[in-house]
C-alpha cells in the first residue's frame, strides 16, 4: 500500500535517506487489521508524490506511540524529524492537506516514522539527525 509524500520538505528529506516523522488524519489500514501489537513491527511499503503516480522509494513504515492517536499540541517533539523547520509550519501543511479545515491543539493524528529501506538497513545508520542536518 502506498504512502504519498505530496509535500516537498518531509518528501526531500525521505529521498536524502533520513528518517520522517509524518502525522496523518487516517490510519493505516495495514496497522488496523495487524493482530496485535504494532510495537516495534515496520512494515515494508512504497511511497510516491501524489496519487496515481510512479513510486518515488521502497519505504518501510512504523506506526508511532504505541499505535494511539497524538493531538496536534504534542507533533512539537518530532517536528525536527518531519521535514518542516518548526512546528508551526507543519501544522499549517497539515491544514492544508486536510482541505483547509483549522487545526486545533486537540485535533488527533495517527504518527508514523518512515524512512527509505535502503538507508533503513544500512549498517551504523540511524539517521536520526534534525531537519537542518
Amino acid at each position: 500500500m502506498v504512502i504519498i509524500f505530496s509535500s516537498p520538505k518531509p518528501r526531500e528529506r525521505l529521498l536524502e535517506g533520513k528518517r520522517v516523522y509524518t502525522a496523518r488524519k487516517r490510519r493505516r489500514l495495514q496497522f488496523v487489521n495487524y493482530k496485535g501489537s504494532t510495537l516495534g513491527r515496520g512494515i515494508f511499503d512504497w511511497a510516491n508524490d501524489g496519487r496515481t503516480r510512479p513510486k518515488i522509494a521502497d519505504v518501510i513504515i512504523f506506526e508511532c506511540e504505541s499505535g494511539q492517536q497524538i493531538e496536534a499540541q504534542h507533533l512539537h517533539i518530532w517536528a525536527a524529524w518531519s521535514g518542516f523547520k518548526n512546528i508551526e509550519e507543519w501544522l499549517e501543511e497539515l491544514q492544508r492537506l486536510n482541505g483547509g479545515k483549522t487545526i486545533s491543539p486537540t485535533d488527533k493524528f495517527w504518527l508514523y516514522m518512515v524512512q527509505e529501506r535502503a538507508s533503513f538497513f544500512k549498517p551504523g545508520s540511524s539517521n536520526m539527525d534534525g531537519a537542518n542536518g
